[in-house]
Formats: C-alpha cells, structure tokens, sequence
C-alpha cells in the first residue's frame, strides 16, 4: 500500500506528529511525506493520504489554508484519507479544530475520509504533552515489547493507523462486492432479454408470424427499426 503524509507546522510539534505516523505506515508500505508548502498541486496517486496541521485561531495556518485552497480535487477524489490536527487541551468550543477544517475541505473534493479528525495535545509553551509523540509513534513489532499504552488507554497511533488501514481495506473490499452485485445483476437482466425472446419468437412462431430472431434490422440512432418484406416485425428497442 501506498501512502502520502502531508502536513503544515508552525513550531516543529506537527512536523514530529507526521513523521511518526509516516514510521507507523511504513509497517504496510511505501510512504511520502512532505510538507504543505512542497505540496504540488496535484498530489500523487497513493492509496492513503493523511494530511494534519496545527490549530491557530480555531481554524487553519496559512499554509494549509493555502495548500487546501491550491489542491486539484480530481487528484484525490475518491481516496481514502484521513485528518488530524495539534491543539491545546481545551474545550472544542473554545480552542477549535484545524483537523475538523480539513475533514471538511476533503469531502467538498469528494475524497473519502476514513479516519479522524484526530486532535494531538500541545501545552501553551507550545511543546508536546508527555505522551503524545508515543501516542503518534511507532511501537516495535510485539515480538520484541509489550504495546505500550497510555494511562487512559488510548490507543497509540500505530494502532490506529492499522484500524484506518483496515478501515479502508474494508471500503474496497465493500467496492469490490458491490461490484460483483452490479454484474450479476447485470447479467441476470440479460439472461432474462434473452429468454423473454426465446418465449416470443416460439409464441410468434407457432402463429406463422416473423419473429424478431428472423427480423432484418438497421439502428436509426438508440433504437433498433425493424424492417420485413410483407408483414411487420414486432417493434423493440434494443
């Protein structure tokens, strides 16, 4: 799987929060990260994008503003994405959420967002709370440590990271079953043409009267015009 992190970071916080869940995606593929300002308009084509930023005055930085503002909506309509944001532990209400913005932004493009909003804790020096780099990093593989939690137990990004991964493995394969309904289904309404004339013709036939396998045609547009020499071919649009 192919991901893109994208981010915007005024003080360095943000930056360290992408780059560790750029590591947790890593464990399930290629990863590019890059930040908002290098941002090309059309992004690249990957499976995942994560884009985040901080929270000032209750909404976006610049440039996120900008790079939202700048980005090709067909380069990422229908991806599966997912937002976050760092922000002060106050009330939503009062200290806003750049990562709500973002979400928002998406769904005008029509991406799809499979995760997030998701808020990471900076103090008013600003610096990270205790915790939320790991809360973001990567854990080593279970093999070598326990998974290490948080009193709260929140799970720490990588595990999230892996429930998004699965949420958006469960979108395609969703996709893909909805899909294999459409042909059926498809397929059942042929299989039904096809029978609804075999019972016509042999209905027809037993009449001594032309039936539409015999009929010559010639298309005039959508529709099919039959044509016979003494009595009239039945009328249908194919």
């Amino acid at each position: 799987m192919k991901s893109l992190v994208i981010y915007a970071s005024t003080s360095g916080n943000t930056k360290r929060i992408a780059e560790s869940i750029a590591d947790a995606l890593r464990r399930r593929g290629s990863v590019e990260l890059m930040s908002a300002d290098d941002a090309p308009t059309v992004v690249p084509a990957a499976d995942l994008i994560v884009i985040g930023g901080p929270t000032e005055r209750h909404t976006l930085t610049e440039p996120m503003a900008h790079f939202l503002d700048r980005l090709a909506p067909e380069s990422v309509r229908g991806t599966a994405t997912a937002v976050f944001d760092t922000r002060l532990r106050w009330p939503l209400l009062l200290s806003g959420s750049a990562a709500i913005e973002i979400a928002k932004r998406l769904r005008a493009t029509e991406a799809r967002v499979v995760a997030g909003p998701e808020s990471f804790i900076v103090n008013m020096k600003p610096e990270l709370e205790v915790g939320e780099i790991d809360r973001a990093g990567v854990r080593q593989h279970a093999a070598d440590r326990p998974v290490h939690r948080l009193g709260d137990d929140r799970q720490t990004a990588i595990e999230r990271a892996d429930d998004l991964v699965a949420g958006v493995d469960h979108v395609e394969r969703d996709q893909q079953r909805q899909d294999e309904l459409h042909d059926d289904d498809e397929a059942r309404h042929v299989q039904q043409d096809l029978d609804d004339v075999e019972q016509h013709d042999e209905k027809r036939s037993q009449r001594n009267l032309p039936t539409l396998r015999s009929c010559d045609t010639s298309l005039d547009g959508a529709r099919a015009r039959p044509f016979t020499r003494g009595r009239a071919c039945p009328r249908r649009a194919w």
